[in-house]
């Protein structure tokens, strides 16, 4: 079997051990996605007049609106579209696994992560660190002891421009 199909198989196999539902959500939207560092790729929908359609950045709103209905567990497996991705690492359109376990812990959660990521085949260890620890792993204390501005001149000192 191919690697990518056995990849595939293992990670449903996974979700489905674990009682997790896969969901199957649609591909194309009448709006853009509302994250502003991901772009849409627009496309013309033969029924909607001159008005653009998008293709998805991410199946994330569309499931958490089936969360929010009471689906439980889900995960969905499938391609997602990014106009400005492009390079050796990055393609405009590539497969995504998004999934969301109702009422875990960070710790449980990072359980599943190692799970499914043993259960797709990769075994290399998993450095398991919360959010906060990382921070300060880089900057000396939680993100939460720094004001507004201390944490944008942290960014800038970095590279990153937030404007």
């Amino acid at each position: 079997m191919p690697r990518r199909a056995a990849v595939v198989a293992a990670l449903r196999a996974y979700s489905d051990a674990q009682g997790v539902c896969e969901v199957a959500t649609p591909l194309l939207s009448p709006q853009a996605t509302t994250e502003p560092t991901l772009s849409n790729l627009a496309v013309a929908h033969p029924f909607a007049g001159s008005r653009d359609w998008y293709l998805r950045t991410s199946p994330e709103s569309a499931m958490k609106r089936l969360l929010a209905a009471g689906s439980g567990d889900i995960y969905q497996l499938g391609p997602v579209f990014r106009a400005d991705e492009r390079g050796r690492h990055h393609l405009t359109e590539f497969t995504l696994l998004e999934w969301y376990r109702v009422g875990y812990t960070l710790s449980e959660l990072m359980d599943d992560v190692a799970g499914a990521m043993a259960a797709a085949g990769f075994s290399r260890a998993i450095a398991r660190l919360s959010y906060d620890d990382l921070f300060a792993g880089q900057f000396g204390a939680p993100p939460q002891v720094f004001a507004n501005a201390e944490l944008a001149a942290l960014a800038s000192a970095r590279g990153l421009n937030l404007s």
